[in-house]
């Protein structure tokens, strides 16, 4: 009998534990702000109510549980990614301090070194570090741009390749570049398509949304067929924009098989004038991998999604 209760209680403990992660999970995922803050742009933290019907509301849903299970992953990988990118080197001159940084050292200190009287003074100097030196900063680079993200909502991205259906490792992605244009201030577009006339656009200024926002974005789903010029049209609408200049566009599909030649070449030309950057991903066949090489600077096509990370890299380095 205590075996058995033994075996129980661990039982138990697992479930509680794995229900804890998937809370923790949903709410890391889609949680965030409610409106009617009272201050400065009108929103608020959820409070702890808030929080648990935003857990449930997630929880009850399959697809929006596997996408925060994702979510974390592809968070982490964006935050790796865009922490590696290398920064500008400091070359701005503000002042002159002291230190023992050899490349930064005035002539003046350097010309200790040629006379043997004073080559000593100068070896004192730096080991104690002293030498005078010139005060430099840099300035990180920001984001190009703002990112938009075209997402196939056609019926077969309901299909596993691999460990999870396409649909819920677009919508990861998505999470991710959504957390990327928040904490760089950058505005965040997702075009839905699917078949002729299936088009949606959410827009999260400077990437902030509100949880119901989020939610919404990412369970929509068209289930039809696959078009791309619709989507390709209102991408070059949005890049049109100012607030869209210089934008980096992904485009997530499985599939296509046309592209009219008059928006190849209005995107080719378009591109160009606008300083845009394209990358797309072919998930589960090869099918459409020449027109999409002819619309991208990049594409990568994923056999299986558990051997995601070189498109990942790519995709969060934007």
């Amino acid at each position: 009998r205590l075996s058995a209760i033994r075996q129980a209680a661990r039982r138990g403990m697992s479930e509680a534990l794995a229900e804890a992660e998937a809370t923790q999970n949903a709410l890391a995922t889609f949680g965030g702000y409610s409106r009617n803050g009272g201050e400065g742009d009108g929103h608020r933290e959820l409070n702890a109510q808030e929080k648990i019907a935003l857990a449930e509301r997630v929880l009850r849903s399959r697809k929006l549980r596997a996408i925060a299970e994702m979510s974390g992953r592809f968070k982490r990988i964006a935050l790796s990614v865009q922490k590696s990118k290398v920064d500008y080197p400091p070359s701005q001159i503000t002042s002159i301090t002291i230190g023992a940084d050899v490349a930064h050292i005035l002539p003046g200190e350097l010309a200790l070194l040629a006379d043997p009287v004073t080559e000593d003074l100068f070896y004192l100097k730096f080991a104690e570090r002293r030498l005078l030196q010139y005060e430099l900063i840099g300035h990180e680079p920001e984001g190009r741009g703002p990112l938009i993200l075209a997402v196939d909502e056609s019926g077969s991205m309901k299909d596993h390749c691999g460990p999870m259906t396409k649909e819920v490792w677009s919508k990861a992605v998505m999470l991710a570049l959504q957390s990327i244009a928040r904490r760089q201030k950058r505005d965040f577009a997702v075009i839905h398509f699917s078949g002729a006339g299936n088009l949606h656009v959410d827009l999260f200024p400077k990437g902030k949304s509100m949880p119901d926002e989020v939610i919404a974005c990412a369970e929509h789903f068209y289930n039809r067929g696959t078009v791309f010029d619709e989507w390709m049209e209102k991408a070059l609408e949005l890049v049109d924009e100012s607030a869209f200049e210089k934008a980096d566009v992904i485009c997530v599909s499985d599939g296509l098989t046309e592209i009219e030649p008059a928006m190849l070449e209005e995107w080719k030309k378009r591109r160009a004038v606008r300083g845009m950057r394209s990358y797309s991903v072919l998930v589960g066949t090869t099918q459409g991998e020449d027109l999409l090489h002819a619309i991208s600077d990049a594409v990568f096509v994923l056999d299986d999604l558990a051997d995601d990370l070189p498109a990942l890299n790519t995709i969060f380095s934007v």
